[in-house]
């Protein structure tokens, strides 16, 4: 399970491998703020200076790249058969 935390620490991005999500993580209250759903099998999470979230899939190995609502895929590493 992978975490990151925004550059300014308002917030936490937990990836939740079972359930296809990432949870935002609002640390001035350590609740859950929202659940960012589309993934498959999510494992690592990176966000960049700029607050943009990265997360790495299992499974496909492609990284999806979350901007405000938009999800874009890159198929990362080579494909297995």
């Amino acid at each position: 399970m992978g975490v990151a935390v925004t550059p300014n620490g308002a917030y936490a991005y937990v990836a939740n491998y079972g359930s296809g999500s990432v949870s935002v993580i609002s640390t001035a209250t350590n609740t859950i703020s929202a659940t960012v759903t589309g993934f498959s099998e999510p494992w690592g999470v990176a966000v960049t200076p700029n607050s943009e979230l990265g997360v790495t899939a299992t499974p496909n190995k492609r990284l999806k790249y979350a901007r405000l609502t938009k999800i874009v895929c890159f198929p990362i590493g080579r494909p297995t058969s």
